[in-house]
């Protein structure tokens, strides 16, 4: 049974036991049961003296009551004191604040000043250095203006007297030029006058007299044009060097044998000192330098090495001016110069290139073509583009090098059987080509034209090699004497029987030829 059954049991009147289980405490001493239900309360309190029971709890709610309301004073002082507390936190941090922000106030407004005259200082630092630079730009615009004005002065100076030396060679070169054209006026009517009479007879005549002048002089003069092979034959000096054999001619000409190729060597310095007004030669470092001065003043400067091999030839003008017209150095440096005259150095692995225009615009044949067409080959660029510069070593003993160029087949002179010399009849058909040549070196007086002698195939080797040497330098004597052409424009080379005409080993005179081609284009040049 529960509690509020047992209440209401007992608020009926029912009798409760003791051992009744209630929620107030029971004294030891007193048995009675304090009651705190409303209706046992009302039955008790009805008499005169109210219940003892009843008096304790009421006794106990009032303290109770009493300490409830003692806690909540406790609780609102202290409720109050930590608003107190809070309030007197909250108004301390606000002084702080205001403080800081105050301090910091003063503190920006310091800096703030300080800055100010910071920027006055840096304002007039600037303004002083503003002002120093202006001075200084001054003073520099005043140096570069009179520095301007003494050179346009030096210029103008410079301006007036080069006018007055462009005005004096003006004047020289105008006279220079109304004397040579009163020469060759001259020269015209007198051409004029003797051709009135019989112009092809007379010029026949004239080279007749002139080749039997040089005959009958000194035997300088003679070399190259006369002689025979029996006895250049007899003078031949063979040795041999290692694994090849040198053989030594007149005229300083070498045949050079080595393995399965010989070629000869010439000197064509020779051939320059022919009428000429001064020859120097001089040794230097193992080379022999060669100075030949022509009587109009050109000098030629060839330098060889100790083998005899060309490594430079300049022109040097009257006027001083040099022009490089073959440049060997760089080759004979990386080449030759450490195997002294090996004729494998030189050869190239080039295969013949592949020509596109026809054979008589390749090879122009002399008999066939006009002055025109002679002239249009010798200034004809090369059939094929050109990979790089060679030395002239290269060009004279590499036919797929020189086949890039196109040629003249001399086919109007011939020679005689084992004969190196030119007849009548050959001087007039050199005629129309020593014209052409000149119209190339009115176009450009640094060409250079490459004369290449042939034999048939009857007889030995050497003696075709020294025949067809001799052949293409007999024509250029020819040229440049009877002709006027400048013998280092030329140059010369022989190749025997090794490039047949017509190919036959009888003895045949069309193989006994000279061919001439422009090789500038392949040449080596300090430009």
């Amino acid at each position: 049974m529960s509690t509020t059954t047992r209440a209401k049991y007992m608020a009926l009147g029912g009798a409760i036991s003791l051992s009744v289980a209630w929620p107030l405490p029971i004294q030891a001493a007193d048995t009675t049961v304090p009651v705190s239900n409303p209706v046992i309360l009302a039955q008790a309190g009805s008499g005169d003296e109210p219940h003892p029971r009843a008096k304790q709890n009421q006794k106990a709610q009032e303290e109770k009551k009493k300490q409830q309301q003692q806690r909540k004073q406790e609780q609102r002082s202290e409720r109050k004191e930590k608003r107190e507390q809070k309030k007197d936190d909250h108004a301390e941090r606000k002084r702080e604040r205001r403080d800081d922000r105050k301090e910091n106030k003063e503190r920006k407004r310091d800096q703030k000043a300080e800055r100010k005259e910071d920027r006055a200082q840096h304002k007039e630092e600037r303004r002083e250095d503003r002002k120093d630079n202006r001075e200084q730009k001054r003073e520099n615009k005043a140096e570069r203006k009179e520095d301007r004005a003494q050179r346009q002065e030096e210029r103008r100076d410079d301006r007036q007297d080069n006018r007055e030396q462009k005005r004096e060679n003006k004047a020289e070169r105008k006279e220079d030029r109304a004397q040579r054209k009163e020469e060759r006026r001259d020269d015209r009517q007198e051409n004029r006058e003797r051709n009135r009479a019989d112009p092809k007879d007379d010029r026949r005549d004239e080279r007749r007299e002139k080749r039997d002048q040089r005959r009958a002089g000194p035997s300088e003069g003679r070399k190259g044009r006369e002689g025979n092979i029996s006895e250049i034959r007899r003078q031949r000096k063979e040795r041999r060097e290692g694994g090849r054999v040198v053989i030594e001619e007149p005229g300083n000409r070498r045949i050079i044998r080595e393995g399965r190729r010989t070629i000869i060597r010439h000197d064509d310095a020779d051939r320059f000192r022919r009428n000429a007004r001064n020859v120097d030669v001089r040794r230097r470092n193992g080379e022999r330098i060669t100075t030949i001065t022509r009587p109009n003043g050109v000098t030629i400067i060839t330098i060889e090495d100790e083998n005899g091999r060309l490594l430079r030839r300049v022109r040097r003008g009257r006027d001083g001016r040099e022009v490089v017209l073959i440049d060997n150095r760089r080759h004979h440096r990386h080449g030759s110069d450490r195997r002294g005259d090996n004729v494998l150095w030189f050869l190239l692995d080039l295969t013949m290139p592949r020509v596109n225009i026809e054979r008589r615009y390749y090879v122009v044949d002399a008999d066939r073509a006009s002055e025109d067409d002679l002239y249009d080959t010798l200034i004809a660029p090369p059939v094929v583009d050109i990979e790089r510069e060679y030395s002239l070593d290269e060009v004279r003993y590499n036919y797929p090098l020189r086949a890039r160029m196109r040629s003249i087949n001399l086919n109007t002179v011939n020679f005689e059987f084992g004969s190196w010399e030119l007849d009548n009849e050959a001087l007039d058909h050199l005629e129309e080509v020593a014209r052409a040549i000149n119209r190339a070196l009115d176009r450009n007086p640094n060409e250079i034209f490459l004369i290449e002698g042939h034999t048939d195939a009857v007889g030995e080797d050497e003696d075709n090699l020294t025949l067809s040497d001799r052949r293409a330098e007999s024509v250029a004597i020819v040229l440049s004497e009877d002709f006027g052409i400048p013998p280092e424009n030329l140059t010369t080379q022989g190749y025997g029987e090794e490039y047949l005409l017509v190919e036959t080993p009888e003895p045949e005179r069309r193989n006994r030829r000279v061919t001439i081609r422009r090789i500038t284009p392949l040449l080596s040049r300090n430009r």
